[in-house]
């Protein structure tokens, strides 16, 4: 083979690999999903330019209103949150925030940590990873999220070829009419609030829900769960930024969870780390969360319901972390320009909703 063969060999693969890995990009999840937007909006994000990242699943992406933050505060704290994300992938996507941000704090929703890992799915873990980058940290997160589910009665497949090639698993999409073009074209499609979920019909949803039961009592969490906890806060020990925890508020009715929630409050603040429990009798009528009106569900709060949480947190965050406000800062636009998408979305819907 003469030294032009080689080269012409050379960039052959390369092109090939180039279309391999963008083939297994298409050939996943549906790309209308948001929460490969949020991702591909993170990854474009300027370098060193976020204050905070905000980790969690449904009750981070839709109780913490980025872009409402901002315009209160001048924080740039980013949802960093996926629908139904395990906290076994917390630390690997701190991984991949830290090779482009410098935050100085990362928040952790807890609610995880008080339940059976049946309750985990294939779903949530392939939105997270799915959408990350193509790297090694992406195949210890598959690793780490496939260990921690497998043997427990929640359906997730253990396969891990098919999570770091999601073309094996979804490659039916082709001839069941699902792939379009759409998707192709919308592999790097942005999303307009940060992270932050709003402009869907349930944001606007309003149903009544019962007050939640409050009780001191704690109750031992799940093993597996209480090893996962103390794994992560050993991960935080060697982060070069503040970590605050959250239990955010929500309608639960079983005293035995609300004890899980207890008992992890007590675990974390012995480890020396700061939480917030919002789902105590004196933090819900400090956010004035009203039940009948700010919720969509029993674990989810509406859009009236996260701006009250998100006003009071955003607060705390500025107040006790001496985060910078960005307000009128050229390099900041977009998080301007998402705070407008909200603020016309908002000015729209606000009507429909009976405060």
């Amino acid at each position: 083979m003469t030294k032009r063969d080689g080269v012409r060999s050379i960039i052959f693969l390369l092109i090939c690999l180039i279309a391999f890995v963008g083939l297994n990009k298409s050939f996943s999840l549906s790309q209308s999903d948001e929460n490969r937007r949020v991702l591909n909006t993170f990854y474009a994000e300027k370098e060193n330019s976020l204050d905070g990242i905000y980790l969690g699943s449904s009750a981070a992406n839709r109780f913490w209103n980025a872009p409402l933050a901002y315009n209160e505060t001048g924080i740039a704290v980013f949802d960093l949150a996926t629908s139904g994300q395990p906290m076994v992938l917390y630390k690997y996507l701190i991984e991949e925030a830290e090779k482009t941000q410098d935050p100085k704090v990362y928040i952790m929703e807890l609610r995880e940590v008080t339940e059976s890992l049946d309750k985990i799915e294939e779903v949530g873990i392939r939105r997270a990873t799915d959408s990350m980058h193509f790297n090694l940290n992406r195949i210890k997160a598959i690793n780490a999220a496939v260990d921690y589910a497998e043997g427990w009665d929640n359906g997730v497949d253990t396969e891990k070829l098919n999570y770091y090639f999601p073309i094996i698993k979804y490659h039916g999409r082709w001839q069941g009419g699902d792939l379009t073009t759409k998707d192709l074209l919308q592999l790097n499609r942005m999303q307009e609030t940060k992270g932050f979920f709003v402009s869907k019909a349930r944001s606007l949803k309003q149903e009544p829900q019962k007050p939640p039961v409050y009780t001191t009592q704690t109750e031992p969490l799940y093993k597996e769960a209480e090893e996962l906890l103390n794994d992560l806060m050993d991960y935080c020990d060697t982060l070069d930024a503040e970590v605050l925890f959250v239990f955010s508020p929500y309608s639960e009715q079983v005293a035995e969870e609300v004890g899980r929630i207890n008992q992890t409050v007590k675990l974390v603040q012995e480890r020396g780390y700061e939480v917030i429990n919002f789902n105590t009798k004196e933090m819900n009528e400090e956010l004035g969360i009203d039940w009948s009106k700010d919720c969509y569900d029993p674990r989810h709060l509406n859009m009236l319901g996260s701006e009250k949480y998100t006003k009071y947190l955003a607060e705390y965050l500025a107040e006790h972390y001496d985060l910078p406000d960005h307000r009128g800062d050229k390099d900041y636009e977009s998080w301007d320009e998402a705070y407008d998408f909200y603020a016309e979305f908002e000015a729209k819907n606000r009507g429909v909703m009976q405060e």
